[in-house]
């Protein structure tokens, strides 16, 4: 983000540093993951609000995932989320890449990226 204090760039550094390398252990039922990682994704595309997001490119065949995510909404604010990355059975590994900004604030864009590996470690508690 061009021209933001230096000040407020250490508080977002530490914001995010403070979830780096965070892991996290969630229950993924038979029915979720039949559906495939497609829908899972795709989901990502109903971020509510006044957001209106569309894919341009979706490719998550195999075990490839190349998707192109756009959004758009209230005050020329725009959103595009490029995801890149492999989805296996027991394990996936995805890097998205997120530009935004608006056109009420030029020259404030922002970039993110953002990497999640994902892998199996057991069955579910029943």
């Amino acid at each position: 983000m061009p021209g933001i204090p230096a000040a407020q760039v250490d508080m977002m550094k530490q914001q995010f540093s403070a979830n780096a390398n965070k892991t996290n252990t969630f229950c993924l039922t038979q029915a979720q993951a039949d559906t495939g990682f497609e829908d899972m994704v795709r989901q990502m595309g109903d971020m509510g609000g006044t957001m209106q997001c569309k894919f341009s490119q979706f490719d998550a065949s195999g075990a490839k995932l190349d998707a192109q995510l756009n959004c758009s909404g209230d005050g020329g604010m725009t959103m595009n989320i490029g995801m890149d990355g492999t989805l296996e059975p027991e394990r996936s590994d995805v890097t998205m890449t997120m530009k935004g900004g608006s056109s009420i604030a030029p020259g404030m864009e922002m970039t993110m990226i953002v990497r999640g590996q994902n892998t199996r470690v057991g069955d579910c508690p029943a």
